[in-house]
C-alpha cells in the first residue's frame, strides 16, 4: 500500500535486498565507519531528503536506514 509506514526486520531486510530500494540517513562518518553499510544501501544524510526527495522511487518499497531507527 502506498504511503504505508512500517517497522520491518533486519533480517527481512537482509532476505529482501535485492527487491528494495535501500536508503541509509545517517551521517557520512557512520555510513563509512565500524558499522559500515547495506551492500548496495544509498547515503542520503536525513537533513538532505527534502531537496533529494526526487531520487527517492514512488513506485519501489523503500527501506530508510539509521543506527537505532530514531530517525
Amino acid at each position: 500500500m502506498a504511503g504505508q509506514i512500517e517497522e520491518i526486520d533486519p533480517q527481512d531486510v537482509w532476505n529482501k535486498r535485492t527487491e528494495l530500494v535501500i536508503i541509509d540517513v545517517r551521517g557520512p562518518d557512520e555510513y563509512e565507519g565500524e558499522l559500515g553499510h547495506i551492500p548496495g544501501a544509498k547515503l542520503m544524510v536525513l537533513n538532505t531528503l527534502p531537496d533529494r526527495i526526487d531520487e527517492i522511487p514512488a513506485d519501489k518499497t523503500v527501506v530508510f536506514v539509521c543506527r537505532s531507527g530514531g530517525r
